[in-house]
Formats: structure tokens, sequence, C-alpha cells
């Protein structure tokens, strides 16, 4: 949720339940002047004015609970509704994120009985930077091949020649978008932003394998 908007909406809705408990406090104080302390009076019935008047206090404090319920159902409503909005805005900031992203894909010419090439095409308006293939195995990663940068519309081959559903299935690609967001494109067709420091561990730990220890410094002699 939008943090600006909530704390506005708090500080309004703190107001009117100010506003509110002013009222029947004032309340209270105007019963107060017009029958002094109640508790040290005696039971009477009284004249008509003091009914009138003692009417006219309940109505105003009957009123001022009227109008802080009313004001509290309104201003839930307006807070669902800025919950709303914000779930909403926080969608489309995904959506604007992911846009390029989602367009980046690995295919495979579908000629049956044939050895293909897997090859990574850049289906958006923008060009991706640091383009890599990598081939996913049982407990292993190959190493990259750089592709470098891929144009709007351009699909270069990305592996080795193999089974087409083989290439599909273990076929890897990284690479930068045009907002400098780094993204790890699965061979399930998800897409991941990167996570590690390099595109190696971050295809790792996407595939739930453990990342190389970093050798321990040698002590110099």
């Amino acid at each position: 949720m939008d943090r600006k908007r909530v704390i506005s909406w708090l500080k309004r809705r703190s107001l009117v339940l100010t506003l509110c408990g002013g009222c029947l406090f004032a309340g209270f104080l105007l019963g107060l002047l017009i029958f002094g302390q109640p508790w040290h009076l005696r039971p009477a019935w009284g004249d008509t004015p003091g009914w009138i008047t003692a009417g006219a206090t309940i109505g105003l404090l009957i009123g001022a609970i009227v109008t802080a319920r009313y004001a509290i159902k309104a201003f839930d409503a307006q807070a669902k509704e800025l919950a709303i909005l914000a779930e909403q805005h926080d969608r489309d900031k995904t959506e604007r994120r992911t846009a390029q992203a989602s367009q980046v894909f690995v295919g495979a010419d579908r000629t049956a009985g044939t050895l293909v090439r897997p090859y990574a095409k850049n289906g958006s308006n923008f060009p991706i930077f640091d383009a890599e293939s990598w081939e996913s195995r049982t407990d292993d990663l190959s190493r990259a091949e750089d592709l470098g940068v891929i144009l709007p519309g351009e699909a270069p081959f990305a592996g080795r020649s193999t089974n087409r559903d083989v290439a599909l299935a273990r076929t890897i690609l990284t690479f930068r978008d045009a907002n400098n967001v780094r993204w790890v494109r699965m061979p399930n067709g998800t897409y991941k932003v990167q996570t590690r420091d390099t595109a190696r561990d971050s295809i790792l730990e996407a595939l739930g394998q453990p990342a190389p220890e970093p050798p321990a410094p040698q002590n110099p002699p």
C-alpha cells in the first residue's frame, strides 16, 4: 500500500474520531452546566423546560454517536478502496517490470527426426544485453555461451545440436533487459530476477543445486 496514502488516511480518521470524541465531551459538559452534578441531585421529575433541555442534550449525544459510527464506516470503506488501489498499483508495477523479460524465450526447430540447435528469441521491442545460454545437466551446469546483445526480433542459436525436447528441457538463458535488470529464463518458461552476484550462481540456486564454495584464502609463505 502507498505509505503516503495510508498516513494521510490515518490522520483523517484520527481527526474525525477526535471531533466525535469532542462532541461527546461537549455534550457531557453541556449536561453539567444545565443540571450541575447530577449524581448529587435528588431524584425528581423536574419541569417541562428541564425535560426539553434534557431531551436536547440526549439528542446531541445520540447524534454525535451516530455521526461517529457512520464516519468510522466511511473511513473503513475508504481504507478498503485504498488497499485495492495499492494492490492494483503493485500488479501494474510488476507487469511493467516483467514486460520485456516475458517476451524473451528459448525455442527450437520443430523438424521431426533431426538434431536441432536451440535459439534465444528476443520478441520484445528493445534489445537485451549480456545474453548467455547454459545447458543444465543432472548434477552440473555447462559453461556459458556468450550471445552478447540480441536486438528486437533476433533469434541467435544458443546451444549445441541435440534432440528438440532435450534442447528445450535443458537450455537456460540469462540476460540484462533495457531497465538494467538481470534475468534468468528457465527451461520451464519461468523467468526470475538474478539473485546472486553471478549468473551461474543464480542458475544453480534456481535449480536447487548448491553453489560452489569460494576458495579459502591462502596464507602467504
